[in-house]
């Protein structure tokens, strides 16, 4: 066999294949096409002559830097969690909620003050409604990934078979784990500051309705 006939083989037996009937048909084509183009110009230059190694590693550690920030802030989370339970506790135990309704009702004069009052229980209920929301967002939204190892043959064979093949593979997969992990992150880290604005927004209605009550 020679050689362009073997690597051709090897490219498709061992390339990662994409499903291209999920509306990413572009993405995914342009995906086999870097794997050819990485895996043909390495056999050219030879693997050693390449950062191929490096930037893999590189990866691979920025897909464990992106599980730290994960979980950092989910732990900011789970701060702001504890404290929204505390704040809403106290809330619905004193019903601040009731003062500005209950002064637009008792107060007959001031259009300014009723509007007052209303933006006061429109700025309680809108918050605390959205920090809820937003808690569940934070906690919950963010498709994270690691390499899927399930197919041992193919990783083994693929790695005994041909070693420049199996770095195009690991590099490959590992590219496409870190572009969702880093999508995952940067959505939890926006659910994040949401929330964390909608609670001392909450805070700072729950205070007004106190100095009004």
């Amino acid at each position: 066999m020679d050689e362009d006939n073997r690597r051709k083989e090897i490219f498709e037996k061992y390339a990662n294949k994409y499903n291209t009937d999920k509306g990413e048909t572009k993405k995914n084509i342009d995906s086999v096409d870097l794997q050819k183009n990485i895996f043909n110009k390495m056999y050219d230059r030879g693997l050693s002559n390449t950062a191929i190694e490096k930037l893999l590693d590189m990866t691979i550690d920025d897909i464990q830097h992106q599980y730290a920030m994960k979980q950092d802030m989910e732990n900011k989370a789970g701060f702001m969690i504890a404290f929204l339970g505390v704040l809403l506790g106290v809330i619905l135990q004193k019903e601040l909620y009731m003062i500005p309704l209950k002064n637009i009702i008792e107060n007959n004069n001031s259009i300014i003050y009723n509007v007052m009052n209303g933006l006061v229980f429109l700025s309680l209920t809108v918050s605390g409604i959205s920090s809820i929301v937003f808690m569940v967002a934070t906690l919950l939204i963010g498709d994270y990934r690691k390499y899927r190892f399930e197919d041992k043959k193919l990783n083994f064979d693929s790695a005994v078979d041909d070693q420049i093949m199996f770095f195009t593979r690991m590099l490959d997969s590992n590219t496409n784990v870190w572009i969702k992990n880093e999508a995952a992150n940067e959505r939890k880290y926006k659910n994040l500051k949401i929330l964390v604005s909608s609670i001392v927004l909450l805070l700072v209605s729950a205070i007004i309705c106190c100095c009004i009550g």
